[in-house]
């Protein structure tokens, strides 16, 4: 049965978990140690297929994942992406248009109440870096000031939050960026522009499109502060 939330502002998460028969997911989850949960938005294309992982669906993109073969593990928002012949799936919990949250926000706490439960080893919001600006930089704030352990992710671009300590990157993209997030002091070793013990304010874009010298990791060491980091690969 579809869950209706009647007005514009956001249950508690615990509340809604709990209409979910949470004591079999429970269960499930203490069994899937290692896991992605995958977040799939309307724009998403071409997004990992596992059998392995957990798969939420942000409004018309639960048919992203049903046409994939996948099982859903629950779909949300306000489904007004719905394409003609496709309706409202079972278990979903509807909201309105009008309220005071994006879907893919309340995608992202319902994500962080699952993982409270049962630690995933990553969760990705796939396809929310696709879309309109203006949600693209929402979401970017979500995960920079809220939600640090989502990654924002589709076939071009990834970004996610590195914190204090020794980061190694992997050289398998054309650009790489960091933004602090506040205040921050950094070094970047094997990068074509390197910098040591450099310091940073939140209004910097020094950083912006820097690239790797081989195919070695690239070392970001961030002494103080957090950076919002984004690959891309665009030539």
């Amino acid at each position: 049965m579809t869950e209706l939330v009647q007005n514009g502002s956001l249950c508690p998460v615990q509340e809604e978990v709990k209409s979910m028969d949470l004591s079999r997911t429970r269960t499930a989850r203490l069994q899937s140690t290692g896991k992605t949960l995958y977040l799939i938005t309307p724009h998403a294309r071409n997004f990992p297929i596992d059998d392995q992982a957990d798969y939420i669906g942000i409004d018309s993109g639960v048919y992203r994942i049903m046409e994939a073969g996948l099982p859903v593990l629950r779909a949300l928002g306000d489904f007004d992406s719905l394409e003609e012949g496709e309706t409202i799936p079972e278990e979903s919990i509807l909201y309105p248009v009008r309220k005071d949250y994006s879907d893919s926000e309340l995608a992202m706490k319902l994500a962080m109440e699952f993982d409270s439960i049962h630690p995933y080893e990553s969760i990705i919001l796939w396809g929310g870096i696709s879309g309109r600006l203006d949600h693209t930089y929402a979401n970017l704030r979500l995960i920079s000031y809220r939600f640090n352990k989502i990654i924002l992710e589709d076939e071009m671009q990834k970004a996610w939050i590195l914190n204090e300590g020794v980061h190694e990157i992997p050289s398998n993209a054309d650009h790489i960026s960091f933004f602090s997030i506040g205040e921050s002091t950094i070094s970047l070793e094997n990068f074509q522009y390197p910098l040591d013990h450099h310091f940073l304010s939140e209004s910097s874009v020094l950083t912006l499109s820097n690239h790797f010298l081989n195919e070695r990791a690239g070392i970001v060491t961030i002494d103080s502060g957090r950076l919002l980091c984004i690959q891309s690969r665009f030539t």
